[in-house]
């Protein structure tokens, strides 16, 4: 009957995985909600991997999620990308440098996202093509915890602009990375084959032009 009313009465059921909000920003759902009451809506926020679990097995109609997503599952729309920066306090050795190389990581005491999110994986994945296995003192739930042993000078970590510009990083440094691409692209997902339903449809275009305004200034993240 869910899947019924998805389809035919308007149901927006999203799953996004965490920190997309920050981007999207809450207003937007909020302005979605006002704009469209007969639009029954609902929202879960959790790791990269849950959602993408949860949603390949049948929850939610709509995803938030991080590329790499599976194209032959879904249909991806991209909504923003940000470069992977490498976190350091100002006290660090490394906060001097224009740009680092992952073999810089090697040795330092790195606390990341956990296993459950896709920047863990692609910093992992790097670390040991470089040839070495990072030194992760800690996995953690969100970006919150890794700026917190940042500034507190215990150790180095990763992240983007928009999140470390929300937590504020006056004693910390972002510096880019110079050997290769490090990617936080966020996407829009839908099932391929699947009929998305007409809340579906008018949630992504709302999206999608908010983000567009945010772009241009005419709304302030």
């Amino acid at each position: 009957m869910l899947r019924i009313k998805q389809k035919e009465h308007g149901v927006v059921d999203l799953l996004s995985a965490f920190g997309i909000l920050r981007l999207v920003t809450p207003e937007c759902l909020l302005d979605f909600k006002r704009r469209y009451p007969e639009i029954d809506f609902y929202h879960r926020e959790c790791p990269d991997k849950q959602v993408e679990r949860w949603f390949l097995s049948g929850e939610g109609n709509v995803a938030f999620s991080l590329a790499p997503c599976d194209e032959k599952l879904y249909d991806v729309s991209e909504l923003a990308s940000f470069p992977v920066k490498l976190l350091v306090n100002k006290k660090h050795r490394l906060s001097k440098k224009s740009s680092v190389l992952i073999q810089d990581l090697e040795g330092e005491p790195l606390y990341i996202e956990s296993r459950e999110f896709k920047i863990h994986d692609m910093i992992v994945d790097k670390c040991r093509e470089a040839g070495f296995e990072p030194n992760i003192m800690f996995e953690t739930s969100g970006f919150s915890l890794c700026h917190k042993m940042v500034r507190e000078n215990k150790g180095i970590s990763v992240t983007v602009d928009f999140v470390s510009d929300d937590m504020g990083h006056e004693d910390m440094v972002l510096i880019p990375f110079s050997d290769g691409i490090y990617e936080w692209k966020i996407c829009m997902l839908t099932r391929k084959n699947e009929v998305i339903g007409n809340g579906v449809d008018i949630f992504q275009r709302h999206v999608k032009e908010w983000l567009d305004k945010i772009q241009i200034g005419s709304i302030t993240r």
